[in-house]
């Protein structure tokens, strides 16, 4: 998004020559008709990449991606940081503060090693994202972008200090060991250069995670085969429930492959450790909450369970079995289930037990009864997934009872001190019991507790709920502050 900025409202600029200074903003000209010299006059044009707002900028303002100013700053908690800014750099934000990083940004630097920084160093650049990406070359910016699609899914590698690991120095692999970690960020010490250098634990310069992007091939596994996808090639449109294909689900093939005959795409992404589906549109989806709202708001007919987040999980192949299958039924629901339930053995000729499926509800003879009350629910009628809590049957039904809970505690609680506040009991009246139910009783009928179910009164007066409410304490008990 791009950085509003006022008439006035004061920036830090860069040029080659005066580095980082401070100006005051005055117009934006599109460049193919500014009229501003660029080095000499009155007013002096920059780019937005060497312009950054000068004032501090909110937490909740920074988001994964943000391109951003990181400044020098004389704080006393500079030592929580990894590396103390000497001088002010460009980068990114590539992780949020929260309590388990001390409440520091994790920066991507342009040039040089990623730090920790607190808020008050951080300066947000005009520059957007996608500007700095169409400067780097394609690795890098495949990198970034698979980074903030995926995050805060991020694949880091688990390692402790005094640890050894190969990692890419100037195009060489060459050992290291681990002198310090903080959170995400390794301290390596180089020996053979006799450096040390600060390393992002998802970095592709450790051999561990570059290992992930090469792929081997075990003779000893069974071979599979591909399952051939006829996909439509789409244009850029408003995505909506056109976009899929009007093709009827159908019972003859993996129900992991419906998505892809709609003209989804299934991609399993080693270098990110995630399942990417890309809707028709070119939407991309790393998680399921994401796309269960898509397929909401498109009014699509496929459902959550036909899609698969599971990296181990092949959707388009189907692997071929040593031996041939003892027992293999293609459907063992004999069409009951709406997708077919495939069941096949090759160790015995075993069945599972044999089950029926019932639609209706049917009490047990010596199990749990049906509760047929009036306000019990079977399920709500919600269509959407139970996203509008307020109009779900089940949701208000959980909220009205978590409620209930909280206040029936809260009352009892004041009902216990209320009595011992007011204790007129005789310590030797050996109908305490019956003295605190007529008390409670009356104190409730005249003060007001918040208290609106009258017939939590009427069990009061009726001995229901006397030894629920409170036990009277003995007096060396009470003398003691228990």
């Amino acid at each position: 998004m791009p950085v509003a900025v006022d008439v006035g409202q004061r920036l830090f600029v860069y040029s080659p020559h005066r580095l980082w200074t401070v100006a005051y903003f005055v117009k934006t000209c599109r460049l193919a008709h500014c009229s501003h010299s660029q080095t000499s006059g009155e007013h002096l044009r920059y780019s937005p990449h060497n312009v950054a707002i000068a004032d501090r900028i909110a937490e909740h303002q920074l988001n994964v991606g943000s391109r951003i100013l990181c400044i020098p700053s004389n704080s006393s908690h500079i030592g929580l940081s990894c590396k103390k800014i000497e001088k002010p750099q460009r980068g990114m934000i590539a992780e949020l503060a929260t309590e388990s990083n001390s409440n520091r940004f994790l920066i991507f630097v342009d040039i040089g090693e990623p730090y920790y920084i607190q808020c008050h160093s951080i300066r947000l650049l005009l520059e957007p994202l996608s500007n700095y990406l169409s400067k780097v070359d394609q690795g890098t910016k495949q990198y970034i972008e698979n980074y903030v699609l995926t995050y805060p899914k991020r694949r880091l590698i688990d390692i402790g200090v005094k640890s050894h690991i190969t990692i890419e120095h100037n195009g060489q692999w060459l050992e290291a060991i681990v002198s310090k970690c903080d959170c995400t960020l390794i301290r390596v010490y180089i020996p053979s250069l006799n450096e040390l250098e600060w390393l992002y634990r998802g970095s592709l310069r450790l051999q561990p995670l570059f290992n992930l992007l090469t792929t081997s091939v075990n003779d000893d596994e069974p071979t599979s085969k591909r399952f051939a996808i006829d996909l439509e090639q789409q244009q850029e449109h408003r995505c909506t429930n056109s976009c899929e294909k009007g093709l009827s689900i159908t019972r003859k093939c993996n129900f992991l492959m419906i998505p892809l005959n709609y003209g989804w795409k299934r991609q399993v992404r080693n270098d990110l450790g995630t399942i990417v589906y890309i809707s028709p549109c070119g939407q991309p989806f790393t998680d399921r909450e994401r796309l269960h709202l898509y397929l909401i708001q498109i009014n699509s007919c496929l459902t959550m369970n036909l899609f698969s987040f599971e990296m181990d999980c092949r959707a388009t192949q189907k692997y071929n079995l040593l031996n041939p299958p003892i027992i293999d039924i293609m459907d063992y629901s004999n069409e009951l289930e709406k997708l077919p339930l495939s069941l096949v053995n090759e160790i015995n000729n075993e069945l599972p037990t044999k089950f029926d499926y019932i639609c209706t509800r049917i009490s047990s003879k010596d199990e749990i009864p049906i509760n047929e009350l009036k306000d019990y629910i079977e399920g709500c009628t919600c269509t959407d997934g139970c996203l509008e809590t307020d109009k779900c049957a089940c949701w208000q039904r959980t909220f009205n009872s978590i409620i209930k809970s909280y206040y029936y505690e809260d009352l009892i609680t004041n009902l216990k001190e209320l009595f011992m506040k007011n204790k007129i009991i005789n310590d030797n009246d050996e109908n305490d019991e019956e003295n605190m139910k007529i008390f409670l009783y009356k104190q409730l009928s005249k003060q007001n507790l918040g208290y609106k179910h009258g017939r939590l009164l009427d069990k009061i007066h009726s001995g229901k709920v006397s030894l629920f409410l409170a036990n009277p304490l003995s007096p060396d008990v009470h003398t003691r502050g228990h």
